[in-house]
């Protein structure tokens, strides 16, 4: 009992003595010199400045990652360097436009044709089971294809020029300085008007509601009103 107890206090300490990045010395001087006679790149205020990270490569990076993982996947599964697994479904042929075609697992009586859409009873047609390779690995797998081939894919993605995802630490790669107003606006998802430099709007929106011209606030309004009766 006193052992268990010793292990819990033990790993408690280690989860407090874990510092993040941005608790670290040279994380605090990097943003002081960058904050430093700085001023918000949306609002253009000086007060209250934070150093945010656009993450624009690295969301690039992990979109091609990912693609270019499920390719090679598909590749090494094929020549049969990697484990085969199969999966199993139900096929048969439309009585009216005779195309083959899938059944869903969760179909039991009938089923719409996806290429004339006429309605298909199962007791109609011929069912025939058939296999194939089935590409999509569990979690677990694709973690661990992802640990073995890392090295791979990474080479694949710099031959395409896809760029090296940035250095966390280094405050100079993909960030930009924002107030604290603006930047909690932009964790939200938000923008800044451009109009008036003021209020915030969604990215659906060219500017915010109080810039609009007086014709399409009228719009609003009535279409709020119409809303407002029929609900």
């Amino acid at each position: 009992m006193v052992q268990t107890i010793n292990k819990r206090l033990k790993n408690r300490s280690k989860k407090k003595s874990s510092t993040k990045p941005w608790q670290t010395k040279a994380w605090k001087q990097q943003r002081a010199v960058l904050i430093k006679n700085a001023s918000c790149e949306w609002c253009g205020s000086k007060e209250f400045l934070t150093v945010h990270h656009r993450h624009n490569i690295r969301r690039i990076r992990k979109f091609y990652f990912n693609k270019v993982a499920r390719a090679l996947i598909k590749y090494k599964m094929d020549v049969g360097e990697i484990k085969q697994q199969y999966k199993t479904y139900r096929e048969c042929i439309c009585p009216t436009c005779s195309n083959r075609q899938k059944i869903g697992q969760r179909i039991k009586n009938y089923f719409s044709c996806k290429y004339c859409r006429n309605r298909i009873e199962l007791s109609w047609v011929k069912i025939t089971r058939k296999r194939e390779l089935d590409y999509f690995l569990s979690k677990l797998g694709y973690k661990q294809f992802i640990k073995e081939y890392k090295d791979e894919i990474n080479r694949i993605l710099t031959l395409n020029g896809i760029p090296d995802e940035p250095n966390y630490l280094n405050l100079n790669e993909d960030t930009m300085i924002l107030c604290r107003r603006c930047h909690f606006a932009n964790e939200n998802g938000l923008s800044l008007c451009p109009v008036c430099k003021k209020k915030y709007m969604g990215p659906q929106y060219n500017r915010c509601y109080g810039c609009l011209p007086d014709e399409a606030k009228k719009r609003i309004e009535e279409r709020k009103k119409v809303l407002h009766e029929n609900y």
